[in-house]
């Protein structure tokens, strides 16, 4: 019963996925959802079949609102163990076999969620975010150079940077 298929980015790995030269091109990525503050909000909305994370950024709640609103929990490493979560330890030798499992569980668990007819409730809140800073892309905006942002920096037109970076 679907139409498609959509992959939404979460915390680092989403943002990881953006940088990702092709990845924009990608017909099933729908984008970043959010970071590890919103994992209960995103569960809540009814809308998320699998949803697949690693050792980081892992709200130990997940599993209450995966039961409550029929998600299917996917952890990634031996180290995040779940009531209600499988664990498909990732092995690159193995990912492409791993990637087609974990889809089958999606499109299963999307299938369980339309039998059961549950509701989802998707906010019309839509935020833009800018992604993708690297040494070499803040230095190529300045046009190539350090001077611009120093320059600031000593007139005191910037009192200070700030970022904010992965963890995994």
């Amino acid at each position: 019963g679907a139409s498609g298929m959509q992959v939404l980015g979460h915390v680092c790995e989403g943002q990881q996925l953006m940088n990702y030269e092709g990845t924009a091109n990608m017909s099933a990525y729908a984008g970043q959802e959010g970071e590890w503050l919103s994992e209960e909000y995103l569960l809540a909305t009814g809308a998320v079949d699998l949803f697949m994370f690693d050792y980081n950024c892992t709200i130990p709640t997940l599993p209450l609102y995966a039961k409550r609103f029929g998600t299917t929990l996917v952890s990634t490493h031996e180290v995040i163990r779940m009531p209600g979560a499988e664990t498909v330890e990732f092995k690159p030798e193995q990912m492409k076999q791993q990637a087609e499992k974990i889809l089958d569980m999606a499109v299963q668990a999307f299938s369980k969620r339309k039998a059961e007819n549950r509701e989802v409730y998707i906010p019309p809140h839509v935020s833009e975010c800018m992604v993708g800073f690297s040494t070499e892309s803040v230095k190529a905006a300045l046009g190539g150079t350090w001077k611009p942002l120093i320059d600031a920096i000593v007139a005191g037109k910037i009192r200070g940077i700030a970022t904010v970076v992965g963890c995994t």
